[in-house]
């Protein structure tokens, strides 16, 4: 939305984003050889290190530091080894991000990288508190109100509330088959499903309308080649592509909202955060939507 509407992002925010993405990689790298059983001997003093900088990451990520160098060939070489290699093969959870991620490190820990709009676009950061945004389209003011959806997060929620106008839903099309953070019993999806449930019928939203928004279109194949989505949703008997997977993942979340009431506006839309040509169409939607609700409040509609 940033790049489409408010002209794109500061020299400040690329930067963090710089910062973080080479921080995910780090903190995801170690994870991996943590859980991995062994790295070979050769590799010990490059793992000792990358264990020292995920700790210690003020000290060692900044490209005039005296470990920077040392760092990044740490970084590469790991992201090669054989162990963290089989760890992806074997490991189904793993999202397609992540897959990128390591692939993309030789380029993100290279000295002088600047983010590019996909990179910036793909950069994770879990959202904490209430963050408010606002936006000019048609000449018309939306106030976005961005709350963090971990579980920790949803205390605060009863606040961004009051006096809205929409719900935007948004859940990942390719998460499934991960765990929660919080509960490692947990498929995020099967979560997010049970949530949007909550969500959509809760009392204080009882007549607001509700964008359900399927994130991430654009992972789902590569998704589906890493996972089929039958090792999750054992009644899937669809064939492992796209557009059977999406129909049925959409109507897994469809079906949450039973006994939906009659003056309650609803529309699911699937979408890519890297495509910023989605969000023009959810903009003219939520518009809409807006009219409507509006409308229908003052007996017009």
């Amino acid at each position: 939305m940033k790049l489409n509407y408010r002209g794109g992002f500061s020299m400040n925010e690329t930067s963090e984003v710089k910062q973080k993405l080479r921080s995910n990689i780090l903190q995801r790298l170690v994870k991996s050889l943590n859980d991995t059983e062994s790295v070979s001997e050769e590799s010990q003093q490059a793992v000792e290190l990358l264990r020292k900088a995920a700790s210690q990451e003020y000290e060692f990520m900044s490209e005039t530091g005296e470990h920077y160098d040392q760092l990044a060939k740490a970084v590469i070489l790991a992201c090669n080894l054989k162990e963290i290699q089989d760890y992806r093969a074997e490991n189904y959870f793993l999202s397609p991000w992540d897959f990128d991620l390591f692939d993309s490190a030789a380029r993100i820990f290279a000295k002088g990288y600047e983010p590019s709009h996909q990179d910036i676009l793909m950069c994770r950061s879990p959202t904490t508190g209430l963050h408010e945004y606002s936006f000019i389209v048609d000449n018309i003011e939306l106030v976005f109100i961005d709350v963090g959806g971990q579980r920790k997060e949803r205390a605060t929620w009863a606040k961004a509330m009051e006096n809205i106008g929409a719900v935007i839903y948004v859940a990942s099309l390719a998460e499934y088959g991960q765990i929660l953070e919080e509960d490692n019993l947990k498929d995020r999806m099967v979560e997010s499903m049970e949530l949007f449930q909550r969500v959509f019928h809760s009392p204080k939203l009882a007549n607001i309308p509700t964008v359900l928004l399927l994130n991430k279109f654009d992972l789902l194949q590569q998704k589906l080649e890493m996972t089929p989505l039958s090792s999750v949703f054992s009644e899937y008997s669809g064939p492992n592509e796209v557009e059977s997977a999406y129909e049925f993942i959409s109507k897994k979340f469809i079906e949450r909202m039973a006994l939906k009431p009659s003056n309650k506006d609803f529309v699911c839309q699937r979408v890519s955060a890297i495509d910023q040509g989605n969000f023009m169409k959810v903009f003219a939607v939520i518009k809409a939507m807006l009219i409507s609700s509006s409308l229908r409040e003052s007996g017009l509609g």
